[in-house]
């Protein structure tokens, strides 16, 4: 998984994926956490997998669940946006309070399970059958939001 995610547990996670990949001479296959949990959902269509990112905000992946499946986008809104804007999506959560806020909108909310490893396994191997792969020197965290440090850092005079 190359994220959204907390930093350190992304930057611990890909560090071990690399130098195991690099020792081992083996292909990287990056997902999503985002496209994980869009494709836990049955059914196809476009979607807004969504994931609380804290701070009144939220990871959104915009996909279309196909056969093929492909990703639209992935970014950082504030909930308010979130519900501006899934107006005519489906939105799919793990998160109980994300999909009460949806719920309590209007909206059309379909709750999943947090994507177990298993389904992450499998669409990892489904990019490598596809030879959708990097070299651990390709591989970068999907991290979405900026750093605290980037965020909170004063700038220079």
């Amino acid at each position: 998984m190359c994220g959204p995610g907390s930093f350190t547990g992304l930057r611990v996670g890909l560090a071990a994926v690399k130098a195991l990949a690099e020792i081992l001479h083996k292909p990287i296959a990056a997902v999503s956490l985002l496209e994980a949990v869009a494709r836990s959902r049955t059914g196809q269509g476009r979607v807004f997998s969504v994931l609380d990112a804290g701070r009144g905000e939220v990871y959104v992946g915009d996909y279309e669940l196909g056969p093929p499946s492909r990703m639209n986008s992935e970014r950082l809104l504030t909930r308010e946006e979130l519900l501006a804007e899934s107006r005519d999506r489906v939105v799919v959560t793990p998160d109980a309070n994300v999909a009460e806020a949806v719920r309590a909108a209007g909206l059309r909310v379909e709750p999943v399970d947090h994507p177990r490893s298993e389904v992450i396994a499998r669409l990892g191997w489904e990019r490598i059958q596809r030879g959708e792969t990097l070299r651990p020197e390709e591989l970068e965290a999907n991290y979405i939001r900026r750093s605290d440090a980037e965020i909170f850092s004063r700038p220079k005079p």
